[in-house]
């Protein structure tokens, strides 16, 4: 989930200007409301989420606000429950469970909280599994 856009290096020069403009095309404010608002993406351009046609459609307009790709978590017995899940066979529905009790007595005021504690748990479990699979390190 995601997209990245750009062009090659070796493109001609007869395709360089119709690449660039087809970019400009996608990554327009409009054509990003219309994808937004048909939930089918979560556009980089924050300020759309400020608009009130968009934030009455679609879930979660909040936290699209001010997204914050990383956080500091608020303790360690919230990774020890992400491991319990990786390592030791606990259901996720257990250690979800438990991530949402430790992170109600860690001062995480918002639903949406859990949410970035486990995604952000998981984006460090996927790299970790990529970067041994292509052997970076």
């Amino acid at each position: 989930m995601g997209y990245n856009v750009g062009i090659v290096n070796d493109i001609s020069e007869e395709k360089l200007q119709p690449a660039v403009e087809a970019i400009k095309y996608f990554t327009s404010r409009n054509i990003q409301k219309d994808l937004v608002l048909k939930e089918y993406i979560i556009s980089g351009i924050s300020s759309l989420y400020e608009d009130e046609e968009i934030c009455s459609k679609i879930k979660f307009c909040d936290f699209y606000k001010s997204p914050q790709a990383t956080r500091k978590l608020p303790n360690n017995d919230i990774l020890n429950s992400f491991y319990e899940f990786l390592y030791e066979d606990k259901s996720a529905k257990e250690v979800l469970q438990n991530i949402e009790n430790l992170s109600a007595t860690s001062g995480c005021k918002k639903p949406y909280d859990l949410y970035t504690i486990f995604l952000y748990l998981c984006n460090i479990y996927i790299l970790y599994f990529f970067l041994q699979f292509f052997n970076f390190y």
